[in-house]
């Protein structure tokens, strides 16, 4: 990095940087986008999720352009990130969505997920996989639900897990990643200074839990298994 990268570099860690990263408004953008699945009353289908994740991919680009960091890294990796690294932005985008709009109590059952799931496949026999991923599907919407993550909280997660992409093995990005848990534990410290230890970790498990989740969900694909847990 030349001089003036490494000013902005230097920069980036702001013991109040953090209060940067409350985008209510590319949340509104993000939530619209998804609740137009929940006002079509209509079953999913592939083309309905297939229009809505390009709507979401679109966002994830205007977002990550206004990153502070961006104008720091080179060109090419930028791009190789925008175009490869969309994917665990939105899961945690539809998990964040639910937690938001609804309640534990509303949530699918398993008997009625599989009746959409049945639906959308038009097929009546399930992979033990899919019903694995479930299972990964609930337990990571259940923490969603117990942890009360807040909006700041969200916005360093989806940086977190671009950094901690298996696409990417750039220095850049390791100095990058270890300056956002720094400003994610500073975040803890300074909101929740009773159990920040505990719920940092609880984050970056949760952080390493979406990015698992989403490999399996590509490498056999069932991307589309978290947008029928959106009630319509």
């Amino acid at each position: 990095m030349n001089n003036n990268s490494n000013v902005a570099f230097n920069k980036l860690f702001d013991i109040n940087a953090f209060y940067d990263f409350n985008q209510a408004c590319t949340l509104d953008v993000l939530f619209n986008h998804l609740q137009s699945l929940v006002n079509n009353k209509n079953c999913l289908t592939k083309e309905s999720i297939r229009k809505i994740s390009c709507l979401l991919i679109d966002t994830f680009i205007n977002w990550y352009r206004s990153l502070p960091y961006y104008s720091i890294i080179n060109h090419d990796l930028n791009q190789f990130i925008l175009n490869n690294c969309w994917s665990s932005y939105i899961i945690l985008v539809i998990f964040y969505f639910l937690k938001v709009n609804y309640s534990d109590r509303y949530f699918l059952s398993y008997e009625k997920y599989f009746q959409r799931l049945f639906s959308y496949t038009q097929n009546d026999i399930l992979l033990s996989l899919t019903s694995q991923l479930l299972d990964q599907l609930m337990h990571i919407l259940k923490i969603f639900f117990t942890s009360n993550i807040t909006n700041i909280e969200f916005f360093l997660l989806n940086i977190l897990l671009i950094f901690q992409s298996d696409q990417l093995n750039d220095t850049t990005l390791d100095s990058m990643e270890e300056i956002y848990m720094k400003i994610l534990y500073t975040y803890k410290i300074n909101t929740f200074p009773v159990k920040q230890s505990c719920r940092y970790n609880q984050l970056l498990d949760l952080s390493k839990q979406i990015r698992l989740l989403t490999q399996i969900l590509l490498t056999h694909k069932h991307f589309y298994l978290p947008f029928l847990l959106i009630p319509n």
